[in-house]
């Protein structure tokens, strides 16, 4: 049972360690032992919270004074504990040194151990038991178990007040003062409140003279006031002295009532000797009231600088600190270089076997020694005793628990010592550190979410609970550290796929994709292992999920498992079978339409004549005979019979023109041939350009040309034309519908996702793993709108709108006529046709591939069918046209 708890608290700090990095001080081997089950006598303590603790090593007593319990009224009972006989005990004080304290809790407390005159226990301040902030210190006499009241010199001090934090670094030898009688000890005292006001200057106690039976009130101390600048304003934090500084640690500020929603995680280094301070590292969750406690091991002096804070209570639906406070975690900080050591120690075994740990309360109290307080072997180990507190739901404690710190050093490269021996954990005051392994955690608490702002009146705390505004505390839902690191790495996944993706698929591109075809496979392969890790998280968040209650959640019962499971459901599910639905659709497509295009490409005249027997509409163009190639014959070659090029051809069958028996052929569109004028040259005007044979062939037209025949006037050079400048380049036109439809849910939800893991990266992930995330996100948004502002792929609809963006607004061409021709340059022996405004299907792209066969062939028909020609000789009434007949 041990052993599968070390694995599982191995697991959990490997799973925190991704979510921030903190410096790993070395650390003595810690072990939680449980003596409450272990003490006898029948005055025992009641359970108690901020009380007061000491500790007297020449009697071996433990002191517990004060307290607050469960009624919520000051305790003023004084508790004595025998150390070597674990026998709880009063004290018995001489008949005339009955005078106890008034009862308080939450005073400053410490042990004033000066040579042989004073073996005492020193409170100051307090709440007492109406309400009302105490300023008095009184010590207890440890060698006759009485009483005493500190005369403390009148003049300037501190107000009164409760919950102020300092004491004495026992460690810390006491000095003579020339002034003062006897070796002199100073308390300190920084902070605290009263019913209507907070504090934040420090002060020193000052405290000299002799405590015995026979000088009762020969006790002296005074007041002075250290002047720092800027302190902090807390209440309700933990807080001790390690030599000259006063750390504190948690707590609220002091516009609230101190409870576990106001919480701050800031951790105050106050230098009471050089007059400064300072703040550490934030890392642990912010506690309400925790231990704060020095290192007292002497083992290494690297411990002389560290401090323990255990303990306390925190908000878990606010903060998680994976668990650590539940295992008993002792975090150290280390006042020279600021940082934070978070360690998991081992527990007491106990009768059972199954390793306990303290529970998390609130109002603890401690002591430290640099030898062990119970137990025969006390040089092996340093311990430090807890006592009482107040658990979250609001029960008061009594217990007692011993942290034992073994004489070693571990880290967390190196966690093994010598004492570790066979592995099995011991319990009771004897344990030596047998089985004891520290587990460092290398990562700190992280804010799940942010409490709303406490409304209140800084001039009166105690009405502040009545009129703030918090969220109710709710059990915080973790899962495993494969879901939260497998959703981000299959987003991350996806993104660069679907890029690679848009440049390999013919749906992004009008020709030839750009990329190699083995690189559309690639990008199909990495999708999948995409999709196949979003399923395995969504799977393991499912089996993984766990309560920090204990009690098994219901799934989905928080905003981010609804929103995740659908986007999951839209993303994963919806997307892939919308892209199959439409490569099925394409592909039954495909096999129809290339079997019409072979039959046109491979059929006879006689199916031609029966597919071309069908009459056009009336509302076609008429056809009209083409008497160009005539007319150039006539010049150029000649002609078989004289006349023939003047002739108006046959008209032809009611069937219009087609091109039969047209021979199966590929296409190209070529970009080697250069771009000329495609307009005709201007047909010669002069006779002696008419070759003889013609002029005899036909008088008559011998005969126009010598009577009509004049010189021209100079015509302007017409410009050369080509195709770019007579036809505008082709529209890019935007995809189906449904892709359409297909591509902007992908996007869209896509974006959703990439939000959803970053909102989540955020409040529960390290913040690299969150910039790291970002960073793939905005390179990939990034580079798809430089690959649609650059036109690629030619498909792709941002691209499509980008470019109809920036090109310039399309000018309606002017209307062709047969008048646009130049009457004055000897028409018509000169004859230049018009242009006409080509429809979207005519345009022919040497960029965008090969046009199928049937659209070359439809488009050459289409052009036959719309050409009309008129041709006029110069004499009057020898008007001659020739034109084909209209279909019937």
């Amino acid at each position: 049972m041990a052993g599968a708890r070390r694995v599982g608290l191995i697991a959990l700090a490997l799973t925190w360690g991704l979510v921030s990095a903190i410096s790993s001080s070395p650390a003595p081997p810690l072990q939680w032992l449980n003596l409450s089950n272990l003490l006898k006598g029948t005055t025992r303590p009641p359970p108690l919270k901020n009380a007061a603790i000491g500790y007297d090593d020449a009697s071996r007593t433990l002191i517990i004074f004060g307290g607050e319990a469960s009624s919520g009224i000051a305790q003023g009972n004084t508790y004595l504990l025998d150390l070597k006989t674990l026998t709880w005990s009063i004290p018995n004080p001489p008949n005339n040194l009955k005078l106890t304290p008034p009862a308080r809790s939450a005073a400053v407390f410490g042990v004033d151990s000066a040579a042989s005159n004073r073996h005492g226990f020193i409170v100051i301040g307090g709440k007492g038991v109406d309400g009302v902030a105490l300023d008095d210190a009184w010590e207890f006499d440890f060698t006759n178990g009485f009483w005493s009241e500190i005369h403390i010199t009148p003049g300037h001090g501190p107000a009164a007040r409760w919950g102020a934090s300092g004491g004495i670094d026992t460690r810390v030898a006491a000095v003579s003062d020339p002034v003062l009688p006897g070796p002199n000890n100073t308390f300190w005292y920084w902070g605290g409140s009263d019913p209507s006001h907070s504090f934040s200057e420090l002060w020193r106690l000052n405290v000299s003279g002799t405590l015995s039976s026979n000088l009762p009130d020969n006790v002296v101390a005074s007041w002075e006031q250290i002047h720092l600048p800027a302190l902090p304003l807390i209440t309700g934090q933990g807080g001790s002295v390690l030599k000259e500084q006063v750390v504190t640690m948690g707590g609220c500020n002091a516009t609230s009532s101190p409870d576990e929603n106001c919480a701050i995680q800031a951790t105050y280094l106050i230098n009471g000797g050089s007059s400064t301070d300072a703040i550490a590292l934030n890392c642990p969750a912010p506690r309400l009231t925790p231990v704060v406690i020095p290192n007292g091991n002497t083992f290494s002096a690297s411990f002389a600088s560290q401090m323990f804070v255990m303990l306390g209570t925190f908000n878990s639906s606010l903060w998680d600190d994976g668990a650590g406070l539940k295992h008993g975690e002792v975090a150290i900080v280390d006042t020279m270089t600021r940082s934070w050591t978070r360690i998991l120690p081992a527990g007491d075994p106990g009768t059972s076997g199954k390793e306990a740990f303290p529970t998390p309360r609130a109002g603890a109290i401690a002591v430290m020694f640099p030898i062990s307080l119970v137990g025969d072997a006390r040089s092996t180990s340093s311990d430090i005793i807890v006592f009482g507190g107040v658990e979250e739901d609001g029960t008061y404690l009594s217990e007692l628990w011993l942290l034992r710190s073994y004489n070693a050093v571990v880290t967390e490269d190196d966690p093994s010592w010598a004492g570790f021996g066979d592995g099995t954990l011991q319990t009771g005051v004897n344990a030596a550190g047998a089985g004891v392994q520290n587990i460092f955690i290398t990562s700190c608490a992280s804010q799940l979410t942010r409490p709303s702002p406490p409304i209140s009146s800084p001039s009166n705390p105690s009405s502040s609970s009545d009129n703030s505004t918090t969220p109710s505390p709710v059990p915080h839902i973790d899962t495993s550290v494969l879901h939260k690191s497998l959703a981000p790495v299959s987003a991350a996944l996806l993104l660069p796929s679907f890029l690679v993706y848009r440049h390999c698929s013919r749906y992004f591109s009008l020709g030839e994709p750009p990329l190699p075809r083995f690189m559309f496979y690639l990008s199909i392969a990495s999708a999948t292992v995409s999709y196949g890790l979003g399923v395995a998280a969504l799977a393991i968040a499912f089996t993984s999920i766990r309560s920090s209650t204990g009690v098994p959640p219901r799934h989905l019962s928080t905003t981010h498992g609804q929103a995740g499971l659908a986007l999951f459901v839209l993303l994963y599910g919806l997307v892939p079978l919308t892209a199959i639905f439409i490569s099925i659709r394409d592909a039954r497509k495909s096999p129809s339409k290339y079997h019409n295009t072979r039959t046109r490409a491979n059929s006879d005249a006689s199916e031609k004549d029966v597919r071309s027997a069908r009459s056009p509409s009336p509302t076609q163009r008429r056809v009209q005979t083409n008497w160009r190639k005539g007319h150039e014959d006539s010049f150029d070659t000649g002609s078989a019979e004289t006349g023939d090029w003047l002739q108006p051809s046959v008209p032809s069958s009611k069937r219009t023109f087609e091109v039969l028996n047209r021979p199966a052929r590929t296409r190209r569109a070529s970009s080697s041939r250069p771009l000329s004028d495609t307009s005709p040259s201007p047909t010669s005007q002069s006779l002696g350009d008419v070759e003889w044979l013609n002029r005899r062939r036909s008088l008559t037209i011998v005969g126009e040309l010598e009577n009509s025949y004049s010189p021209p006037p100079p015509v302007a050079p017409t410009p050369q034309s080509n195709p770019a400048t007579l036809i505008e380049p082709p529209p890019r036109l935007i995809p189906s519908k449904t892709l359409v439809l297909a591509r902007v849910l992908f996007h869209v939800l896509m974006l959703a996702f990439c939000v959803f893991t970053l909102v989540a990266l955020w409040s529960k992930a390290p913040k690299g793993a969150f910039a790291a995330f970002l960073v793939v996100v905005g390179l990939f948004y990034a580079t798809l709108a430089g690959l649609a502002w650059s036109g690629r792929p030619d498909r792709s609809i941002l691209a499509i709108l980008l470019h109809r963006m920036r090109a310039e607004p399309p000018t309606s061409p002017p209307r062709p006529s047969v008048s646009d021709t130049d009457e004055s340059g000897g028409f018509p022996y000169t004859h230049r046709p018009p242009y006409r405004a080509a429809l979207a299907t005519d345009y022919v792209s040497p960029g965008t591939g090969a046009d199928t066969e049937d659209e070359d062939d439809d488009r050459a028909e289409e052009e036959m069918r719309r050409r009309d020609i008129s041709m006029w000789t110069s004499q009057p009434k020898r008007a001659l046209v020739i034109t084909n007949p209209s279909p019937s």
